[in-house]
């Protein structure tokens, strides 16, 4: 996919209660082979509660209603989630990483060709 990101950020004090992160890329473009269209996506668990965010780039346009939904569906039904980022707060990317702001960068997913 061509530039599609999803950044999440959670507050430092958390990090310890982050656990099984985890991301994924879907395409959905012409035959699920080109990059122009899709969603990125991270989920992860805050103590024992599972969160899943998405970020999508769907088909323009009133009368593409019938795509999109197929789309969303495929999305949702078909994400393939990596196996569990370790959490290390000194990594960069994939990772919790802290600020002087008092948030930390949970993970930064993208997507591009």
């Amino acid at each position: 996919m061509v530039g599609i990101a999803l950044l999440v950020f959670a507050r430092t004090e958390l990090s310890p209660m982050l656990s099984e992160v985890q991301r994924a890329t879907i395409p959905t473009g012409k035959g699920g082979m080109l990059g122009n269209k899709g969603a990125v996506a991270v989920r992860f668990k805050v103590c024992d509660t599972s969160v899943c965010f998405v970020s999508a780039h769907l088909a323009a346009n009133t009368r593409k209603w019938p795509q999109r939904n197929k789309n969303v569906a495929d999305i949702l039904s078909a994400t393939p989630f990596t196996q569990p980022i370790k959490v290390a707060a000194t990594a960069a990317s994939s990772s919790i990483t802290n600020s002087s702001s008092g948030t930390s960068s949970l993970v930064s997913t993208s997507s591009s060709s």
